[in-house]
This record gives structure tokens, sequence and C-alpha cells, in this order.
């Protein structure tokens, strides 16, 4: 190859990859548990995804919340059938200051000059005690809720406390105070958990606090206590009773394969020890109460402890058996598949729920691909999910919403649906599948041709007027109306000057009324209170107040109660009334999704902007369209 068409051909190469990797970055934020009572703790997690040049996080306003632990850092990648994905994160720990329903603020992030913003996140706190003792700062001691040395018998064990004279108290200390990690295994799978629990062993009594915390990068992490509740126990070490505090446990999942070190943690101890002497003149163990200690008495050191780093080897899954539709999952896994109905109208929108239940890296788990046959549009899944966090490994039941529709009526049938899995335990790979699901579909109030314009319309009312908002058609017609009465009076001075008589028709006039009727009410907007909700972070009734304006708009236009608007029935009414079909099964399509969405948890994002534009397009046609039958 030529030099130039070599340098041509590399900067293209170049452009594409940097392409290719701006399309695939993101920045959204996460939050865990999104339920908590008052005195629990959550996990608020920023995350980019697919950057290389990551200029600044820029963490939202934490004032309603004590922070308990963080920022930690976290990084990792995976590999999936060849696609990669590399993520940085940056987390923290919260308790909340206040009961009620709290609204963390966007975050947003510089990733190569270009800036990005998370969605806000609402989190519900109860106001109910999970009788965990919390009123202690993360920051306080990580052992304050128990306290060895308050029983005879830990006092008469450890009596290391005592500072005997000329005693060098460094060298005291790295024979009574241990920083140690502690894992389950040093060796694992891609996807396989490791339990990794950072300990303190001490025979000396002290205040300490994490003051790094480690950050497991390479790792999904799933933590498996309360950060301030730490496990108190006794355990020998080097031949020698000691008191062992968990600093911090948590079952990790590593993300690629490789030597992964897992960091050491940082905990700063203030340690007290009593001088001989002053036991002596005031009698054994009475002067380890603070309070009753003489000034001078007691001896305080700051100590700094470091636990040594651990390297894990994980393996990578094997490519021998590995099945054409593996995407990552490992553990052991079973599948099932529920329908809300096998017998429906091209009318309605089918529903299919798919259920993976087991013990793994259930949180990595894609929803499964589904070879949806001729005839049937398939839309994109919808994914919940229900764990035992103290599981190892996670356990419990992930949840893939399917919504699709049928154009055609007739017998289908959906093919089993195959999900694949690695089981670390015994090497190999399995795949688990669910039963054919059969539908018969009948013929809707649609032809199918009519159904076929309409999907090809459908993201576009069928009328040219939705270029306008609802106020500018109001407008229009107004001032419509205001040159047609000019016309009007000056006819009829016209025809009173040659006769004294008026003839009215009374039609023509009932006709007018209503017209005039009709672009009054078009010049307010039917979702009023649901644009002030989409304008106020306060405000968590969007969908409600969507359903309801929306179906209050219904009913006003198409003279029906409200309570009898479905997405059947509406259908039925539109069609009398001379909709188009375009318009009819945009407005089939709204009130299912508004009607799901009710039963969903709320979170703020993107699509509820979407939602109130596309419900404004639609009234907007609506409007039109009906309009256009009056002046007819």
């Amino acid at each position: 190859m030529r030099p130039g068409l070599k340098k041509i051909f590399s900067s293209f190469i170049f452009i594409f990859i940097s392409l290719l990797s701006f399309a695939q970055v993101s920045f959204q934020s996460s939050i865990y548990p999104t339920q908590i009572n008052k005195d629990d703790y959550v996990t608020l997690k920023l995350t980019v995804d697919n950057a290389s040049d990551i200029q600044s996080i820029q963490p939202p306003s934490l004032r309603k919340f004590k922070v308990i632990s963080g920022p930690n850092q976290e990084s990792g990648m995976s590999n999936n059938n060849g696609v990669v994905k590399q993520y940085i994160s940056i987390s923290y720990v919260l308790q909340p200051r206040q009961p009620g329903t709290l609204v963390i603020e966007s975050s947003s992030a510089v990733v190569s000059g270009k800036k990005y913003k998370s969605q806000p996140l609402n989190l519900v706190v109860k106001n109910a005690s999970s009788g965990n003792n919390n009123s202690h700062a993360y920051s306080a001691s990580p052992f304050v809720d128990v306290d060895p040395f308050t029983e005879e018998r830990n006092r008469n064990d450890f009596n290391d406390y005592i500072l005997h004279k000329n005693e060098n108290i460094v060298s005291k200390v790295s024979k009574n105070m241990e920083m140690k990690l502690v894992t389950d295994k040093t060796s694992c799978y891609v996807g396989e958990p490791i339990v990794a629990a950072y300990k303190l062993y001490t025979r000396l009594k002290s205040d300490s606090k994490l003051t790094k915390n480690p950050s497991f990068n390479g790792f999904s992490v799933i933590d498996l206590q309360q950060p301030t509740v730490t496990g108190y126990a006794q355990e020998k070490l080097n031949g020698k009773d000691y008191n062992v505090y968990t600093i911090r446990k948590a079952q990790l999942y590593p993300l690629q394969s490789g030597k992964i070190e897992l960091e050491s943690a940082t905990l700063e101890n203030n340690v007290q020890f009593i001088k001989e002497e002053s036991l002596q003149r005031n009698g054994s163990g009475s002067l380890f109460d603070d309070l009753l200690t003489p000034q001078g008495e007691a001896v305080n050191q700051t100590v700094t402890l470091n636990s040594k780093p651990i390297t894990i080897e994980v393996k990578p899954l094997p490519e021998a058996g590995k099945p054409s539709n593996f995407s990552g999952a490992v553990g052991e896994f079973t599948i099932h598949e529920k329908i809300d109905k096998a017998n429906f109208s091209t009318d309605e929108t089918g529903k299919l729920i798919i259920t993976i239940s087991g013990a793994g890296n259930m949180q990595l788990i894609n929803a499964p691909e589904i070879n949806w046959p001729l005839g049937i549009d398939g839309f994109e899944a919808t994914a919940n999910d229900k764990y035992n966090t103290s599981s190892v490994p996670l356990r419990g039941d992930k949840f893939f919403e399917y919504s699709y529709t049928v154009q055609t009526p007739g017998d289908y049938t959906i093919p089993p649906i195959s999900f694949s899995f690695f089981n670390p335990k015994n090497g190999t790979y399995k795949t688990v599948s669910t039963n054919a699901i059969p539908l018969i579909i009948s013929q809707g109030s649609y032809k199918k041709s009519d159904i076929s314009d309409g999907k090809n319309n459908n993201n576009k009312p069928a009328t040219t007027s939705t270029i306008f908002n609802v106020n500018t058609i109001g407008l229009v017609f107004i001032v419509l109306l205001f040159a047609a009465g000019i016309l009007f009076l000056f006819s009829r001075r016209k025809k009173s000057a040659a006769s004294p008589v008026i003839v009215v028709n009374e039609n023509a006039t009932e006709e007018m009324e209503n017209f005039i009727s009709q672009a009054a009410y078009n010049q307010l907007n039917p979702l009023e209170k649901t644009e002030a909700c989409l304008e106020s972070e306060e405000c968590f009734e969007f969908y409600e107040l969507l359903n309801k304006e929306v179906k209050a708009f219904l009913s006003a236009k198409f003279d029906m109660p409200e309570s009898e608007i479905n997405s059947r029935k509406i259908v039925n009414v539109m069609d009398r009334s001379g909709i188009e079909n375009s318009t009819i099964l945009q407005v089939q399509k709204l009130v299912e999704e508004l009607e799901w969405m009710m039963y969903t948890p709320f979170e703020r994002n993107e699509k509820m902007d979407e939602l109130y534009h596309r419900s404004q397009e639609i009234i907007q046609a609506i409007n039109s369209s009906l309009q256009h039958h009056i002046i007819q």
C-alpha cells in the first residue's frame, strides 16, 4: 500500500473507532435500594460507560443525607461475545436525614469535552426504624456498638492496654493490632463470586475510622453488611485470642479474566493506654472508664493500619462448548414463561413475561432474545428483579416483560426461548428453554390494510396541522372566526338596506356556535397539570396526572365517561367520529402505555418528556380532525 493511501486508511480507521466509542459513551446514576427505613443506608452510584477521557464527574447535592462513605471509585471491563464494555463509577454510602420521598438531583460528567447529565432519582424513606443502632457516623469507631472491655472476662484476658514503664508504644500496638483482608478463594472464573472481608484484629481499646475504602476495580460489588454494623467475634491469630471486627464484607463478581488485585484498606486508630503506675494507685481495671481516668494517666496514640492486598486469579470462561446465545450468565438458573392471554384480537397488545430464577451473577443477566414469528411485532423488554443480597451467590428472580402486537388474525406459535449459562461448579455450559407458546388472534376493528397504513405513520399524525401547537391552532381559528364575523356583518348590512326582513338559518347558527365553542376550548392546554408536574422536581404523580388528563380530554371530545375509556372502546368511538386510522392507533398505544405505567415504580427520566409531547401531538391531531368535520 502506498504511504499516502496507508495514511488516509489509518486516519479513517482512527476516526471510525473514535466515532464508535463516542456513540457508546453513557452516563447514568442509580440508587440501591429505592425504598428504606429512616435509619437504613443506600448506595448511590455514578457510572460512565465506554469513555477514554473522563475530565470530571460532578455528584449531586447530598444535603438531604449523611455521607457515610465515599466517594469510592470502581472500574471494570466485560467482554461478552466480542462486545467489550468498560466503565468507571463513583459510589457513596448515604443515610437519609429525614423520612419522605427524597429527590436526588441530576449528576453531570464531562467526557472528551462533552457534558453528560444523568436522570434525577427518587428514594422512598419510611418513617420506621429497622432496629439497627446506626446513630454513630461512619467516621466513628467501627465497633462502637460492642465494647468487649465492658465484660469482666475480657478485661482480665486482655490487659495489653496497660502501658508498662519504658515500654515502646509502637511495638506494643504492632503486636496487638492487625488489619487483614480475608477471601474465601483466590481463584475463580469470570462471573463467579468471591467473598472478601476486611477485618481488624485487636487486643487494645481504640476509636477507629476507615480512611481508605477499597474500590474493587474490575468487579461488580454487592456489600454484605451495613457500613457501620461490624460483626464482633473472638478468633485466634498466631496462637493469641483477639477481638475481631469486620470492617467491610462484600461479594465480588469479576468482570474480566487475568490477575486482579484486591487493594488494601486503611484504618486510622486512636489507641488508648493506661499507665501501669495509675492502676497501682487506683486499683486494677477501674481506670478504663474515660470519665474516671485522671488527666495525665491515659496515653493516646494514633496508629494507621493497612491490610495487605490479595491477588485473585480470574480464569476466562472456556470457549469449548460455548453456546451461540451465551451472554455472560454464570451460576445455575432456570427459565419460565407466562403470557397474560393466549387469545386476543389484532386491536390489542399482548404481554409475555420471561422469568430467570437461580443463583449467580444475576445483576449482569440481559433479556433473552426472542425469535418472533412472521406477523408478530415484538418490542424491547423492560426488566425488573427481586434479589436476596445476603445470599452468596446472589439468589433471586429477574423478570423481563415483552409487549407485542399482531397485525393479521390467525394461529401463531412463539418458539421456545433459550437461555444459556456457565456453571462454575462443574465447568460446563448449559442451555434451558421455555415451552412453545401458542396464540390465537382474532380480527379486530380494523382490516389489515387499515392497520398497515396506520403503522406506516405510527410516529406522524396524518394531518399537517400537527406542526402547530395547541395555542397556535386556537389562535388561527379565532382569526378566521373574526374574519368570518366581519364578512357576516357586512353582508347583513347590505341585505338590511334592501329589505327590513332578515332570515336566520338556525342550523347554520348552531354550527357556528359549536365552532366558536370548539375554537375557544382548543386554546386551553388540556395537559396543564401534567406540564406543571413535568417542570417540578418535587412532583411524583406525573403518570397519574397524564393518564387522568388524557382521559378527561378524550371524555370531553367523544362524550363518554372517563371510567369507560380503555384501548378497545376508544378505538370504536373514534372510528365512528371519523378520526383517521393513524391517529386512532396512536391513541390506542398511548392509552395502553399510560395504564401500564400506573403499575410500575415511578422514576423521573427522559421518557416523561417524550410521553408529554407525544400526547400533545395526538391531542392536536384529534382537534384538527374534529374541527375539519365542523367546517365541512
